[in-house]
Parts: structure tokens; sequence; C-alpha cells
């Protein structure tokens, strides 16, 4: 919440102040500085967070199709630990590698565009690409993407992933959670996710219960409206 007040306004010319804020004696300063230049379009830093993610994730063609293979860091350097990548435990569920979680921070603050534009896919056809162990961390680091950078397309592809292999984001629940709230109401129309998935976490069905619910009340909203 904090986040988006702080973004809300923001341009390329607050980039200086922002930049200098990265190297800020409190942590959480430079923290704070970090998120708002990540989702700050054509900032530095988000273009530094591209060129790591490019070269730590990319797409194979396997016998099988493609799939989704990452490569972890096998640390974190003085410039990554600027740009705010700091190793960290990993989530419930997921291993807590420090090289996995720094791979998890640069995918969450890199352009959700860098993936379309690299692999040449939408963004429903890479978060269904096969990535092994890694899905859990792509899908939360994608998540949290979505969520700053307030990408529908992106909300809109994690949210049916969700549904249809909801196996592989259990971890991942708060921020689809998250995601989910922050959704365009619109996205709960029953032509646009699937139908019912009863084997799904009760957390998951309940946001999506929402969704629907916002999407109900847009239309009344719009339907009012007209009448008047």
């Amino acid at each position: 919440m904090f986040l988006n007040v702080m973004a809300d306004g923001l341009s390329l010319a607050d980039e200086p102040l922002l930049e200098a804020a990265l190297d800020d004696g409190a942590a959480w300063v430079r923290k704070m500085a970090a998120e708002v230049l990540a989702a700050l379009p054509g900032s530095a830093l988000s273009q530094r967070m591209a060129e790591r993610a490019r070269r730590w994730l990319r797409m194979e063609e396997g016998t099988r199709g493609p799939r989704l293979v990452l490569v972890p860091p096998a640390g974190s350097d003085a410039a990554m630990r600027r740009d705010g990548i700091t190793p960290s435990p990993g989530p419930r569920r997921l291993p807590s590698a420090d090289p996995t979680g720094l791979v998890l921070e640069a995918v969450a603050r890199t352009p959700l565009r860098t993936w379309t534009e690299e692999f040449g896919m939408t963004a429903a056809q890479i978060v269904a690409v096969p990535a092994s162990d890694w899905a859990p961390w792509l899908f939360i680091g994608w998540s949290r993407a979505a969520f700053s950078q307030r990408d529908q397309e992106w909300v809109a592809a994690l949210i049916n992933r969700a549904l249809t292999g909801w196996a592989l984001v259990t971890a991942a629940l708060p921020e689809l959670s998250r995601l989910i709230r922050q959704a365009d109401p619109r996205l709960g129309a029953p032509d646009v996710l699937p139908g019912s998935v009863p084997e799904a976490p009760f957390a998951l069905r309940h946001e999506i219960e929402v969704l629907q619910f916002r999407y109900e009340m847009l239309k009344e909203l719009a339907h009012d409206h007209g009448d008047g």
C-alpha cells in the first residue's frame, strides 16, 4: 500500500533522488527506493534487473517442448546489494538457499515486458512453460512484479495459472491473494477464468469468489448508470 502511494505521480525526473537513496544508511530507505525504482517504467534500476534476470533465466527447447531453465548466481555482489538484491530466507515450503532468493528478488524487480520480448510469447504462454522446481519461485517473483507494475495481462495469466496448476503455487498464496485483490474486476467474468476448482486451496477459491463478486457489482453499477 505504501509503495503504491509513493509511486503514484513519480516519473523519471525523480530517478536521481531515488538512486541516491539506494546509498542511504537506513536499510528500509534503501529497500523502499529499490522497490519504487523497479516499478518506475524505464528506470536504470529496472534495466539492471532485466540484464541480470536474462542471464539467469532462459528458455530451452526439450524433447517435450520448451522449458524454463534457471541458473542462480553463486552469491550477491555489491552492485546487487545496492539494488536491493540481498540474501534472505525463502518462502515457507520452499528451499531457503540464498542464491534462489536472489533470483526471486531480481525477477520481482524486472519489467515484465522483458520476458514477453525475450521469449516472443504472451504472459499466459510463459507462465505455462514447465520450470521444474523453480516454478513456485518464478510464480512468486512474477506475482510481485505484476502487483508493483500493475500489469493486468500478467495478473490474468497468473490467476489462470494458479487455477489450472494450483499445486505449483501453494507457497505463493500470500502474493496471489494480494494480486487478485488488485485485479481488474472484469477478470471475474464467467468466461475469463476457468470453472470451479474444488480441490484448490480454500484461500484461493475465496479470493476468486471475491473477484467474481466485484465483477457482479461492476455490472450492477454499469446497469444503474445506464438507467440513469
